[in-house]
């Protein structure tokens, strides 16, 4: 993505001890080895226009902080100077790949698509995996950020069955009485709330591959029930689907990357809140598996879904 009407700046990526190649013009590091003393990583140096076009020297391997390039990615996006970039570096095409995925990441921004700082992708790299990549990451971290009362049962339902169509996948949507009935694990965490309990059930890929089952926890807010959470504990609780999320993104991954997978995904989905029909500490419950469950604590609503999914 790049912004309009603008020339991309050159970004030199120079390793600790390095000697001079092709990737790095000599002007650029015959610059470097006169006018840097100390190398230090992380450190961008901007050098003077050549033709009103903008450029810089970023400086690594040398620290071991700076060792993971996925990080070193995010920070460099995030320490630069706005606009667009084009990277110059002999990174092999793997760790360019981290870097500019590290990029990516960093330019996360809740609910703003307004990117300010853009790095052109080299033709040696798989964009169409990068971009998957970033897509379901983005996507899981927007279900995580969304307030509770804009992600509850019904919303990440709703999202869920948006996703499953984007992906042409296949979806089952359990609640009610087959809820009751079949996964009473499940029933007793969410009966509370006005949100009824529900397993969502995605699809996807060819019944003669492999299977894959991902699982994830799908607590849109957790007050911790009648054993109710302190208030400091209870403010990111609307992040306890946070598993679900990343199951989501995960399965994205996959989906986009046309892995020879039979894929399923299943969320159970519920509030544990508080009410007169909450579970009760010392309550027995039947499970989906026949095995009876005595509540000692109702925060513990997480391996209870789990269980019965």
């Amino acid at each position: 993505m790049k912004a309009p009407n603008s020339q991309s700046g050159r970004i030199y990526l120079i390793k600790y001890n390095s000697k001079a190649t092709k990737a790095i013009p000599k002007e650029v590091f015959d610059f470097y080895k006169r006018e840097v003393s100390t190398h230090i990583d992380g450190s961008i140096i901007y050098l003077p226009k050549k033709n009103n076009v903008k450029s810089c020297i970023v400086l690594y391997g040398k620290d071991e902080n700076y060792a993971n390039l996925l990080d070193f990615g995010a920070y460099v996006g995030h320490k630069i100077d706005s606009g667009n970039w084009k990277i110059f570096t002999y990174l092999n095409n793997k760790n360019l790949f981290k870097f500019i995925l590290g990029w990516g990441l960093g330019q996360y921004n809740f609910k703003n698509n307004n990117i300010l700082k853009c790095i052109e992708v080299p033709s040696n790299i798989n964009k169409k995996y990068l971009i998957s990549m970033l897509s379901g990451i983005f996507y899981g971290k927007e279900l995580i950020n969304l307030p509770s009362s804009d992600m509850g049962p019904d919303a990440l339902e709703k999202s869920f069955n948006d996703f499953s169509s984007y992906h042409k996948a296949t979806t089952k949507i359990i609640k009610g009485a087959e809820i009751i009935k079949g996964f009473p694990l499940i029933h007793a965490v969410g009966k509370a709330s006005i949100e009824g309990p529900r397993l969502l059930e995605l699809n996807w890929g060819n019944s003669l591959d492999p299977a894959i089952v991902l699982i994830g926890k799908g607590v849109c807010f957790d007050t911790g029930g009648l054993d109710l959470k302190p208030s400091q504990y209870m403010r990111n609780m609307k992040k306890d689907m946070g598993g679900a999320a990343s199951i989501l993104s995960l399965a994205h991954i996959i989906i986009m990357s046309k892995l020879k997978v039979n894929l399923k995904v299943l969320i159970p989905t519920v509030n544990n809140d508080i009410g007169p029909k909450a579970m009760r500490p010392g309550d027995v419950f039947n499970s989906r598996h026949g095995i009876t469950v005595e509540i000692g604590n109702t925060d513990a609503e997480g391996r209870l879904i789990l269980a019965d999914t």
